[in-house]
């Protein structure tokens, strides 16, 4: 009998814990809204550099992947290796389609200072058919054990976008 009691608190803080985890991604405060279209800003001069070797081998699977493009910038440190991945916008886009499902609409502004002293934006827009196949991929419990699927046209558009980027 203690044994069993024991072990129900110990599942039920560990439900309580997701809980919060849950609520807190459906609350984020870096995403404006309005109605159902949401929106934000991603900085890529604001990404700090990957030091660990899970990040840099995770990293460096990405690039050597035929189906990600290696996306180079000048003078831009945000990985050892000049590169950039997706992982961050990729996370957000996945995060705002499982936690809010009331958003038929994504505007993402993409913003970088390229090496010739200007700033470049760009615009990335996931409609909502994206959204539902994002959706259709993910679980919100996968999403928080870091467990995420994207949908090759969304990968697509953010690698399409990028790839403008400083041109």
């Amino acid at each position: 009998m203690l044994f069993f009691s024991f072990t129900s608190n110990a599942q039920s803080k560990k439900e309580r814990r997701l809980a919060k985890k849950i609520q807190k991604m459906s609350n984020p405060k870096w995403l404006k809204i309005q109605n159902t279209k949401a929106s934000f800003i991603d900085n890529k001069n604001s990404y700090i550099a990957k030091n660990s070797f899970d990040a840099r081998s995770q990293n460096n699977g990405r690039l050597n992947n035929k189906g990600r493009k290696n996306l180079m910038y000048d003078n831009v440190g945000i990985n050892r290796n000049s590169n950039y991945d997706y992982d961050r916008i990729e996370s957000r886009v996945i995060q705002i389609a499982l936690f809010l499902p009331e958003i038929t609409e994504l505007e993402v502004q993409i913003e970088i200072n390229c090496s010739e002293g200007y700033k470049d934006i760009q615009y990335l827009v996931i409609v909502e058919e994206d959204l539902r196949v994002l959706r259709s991929f993910n679980t919100q419990e996968n999403f928080v054990r870091d467990i995420k699927v994207t949908d090759l046209n969304v990968f697509r558009k953010i690698e399409l976008v990028h790839a403008t980027l400083c041109k």
